[in-house]
């Protein structure tokens, strides 16, 4: 492939570095699809289509939405675990008065999925 863009030494450098950062950022949104729930992901599709800083209620209803229709599923997945998954995979901005929002990552996280036909129609 260098050799196709005419990119031989120094040259390809850049272009190999860009390449492994994208591949390392597909890798993880790979894994990080494979771990989220529907529910989560209807908070992030919530969050994007709502700019800005939002109250927790407006994301805490899809973890009541699932655990109620899975209530032995979500018996030990509080809303704080549920929030804790999108906050450590970086999905999530907190702000200082306790408002939530979609971070730039979790925005390319959805991008993500779209461009590789994930499904966003998972369960729980």
């Amino acid at each position: 492939e260098l050799r196709g863009r005419n990119l031989l030494g120094a040259e390809a450098v850049p272009v190999l570095i860009r390449l492994i950062a994208r591949q390392q950022i597909n890798l993880q949104f790979n894994n990080t699809y494979w771990m989220i729930t529907g529910s989560q992901l209807r908070a992030l599709q919530h969050l994007n289509t709502h700019p800005g800083p939002n109250d927790r209620t407006a994301i805490e209803f899809f973890h009541t939405e699932a655990a109620l229709q899975n209530q032995e599923a979500y018996r030990r997945f509080d809303f704080n675990a549920w929030l804790s998954f999108l906050r450590t995979q970086g999905l999530i901005l907190d702000h200082p008065d306790g408002r939530l929002e979609l971070s730039i990552r979790g925005r390319s996280f959805l991008t993500y999925l779209i461009q590789n036909g994930a499904s966003l129609d998972r369960p729980l």
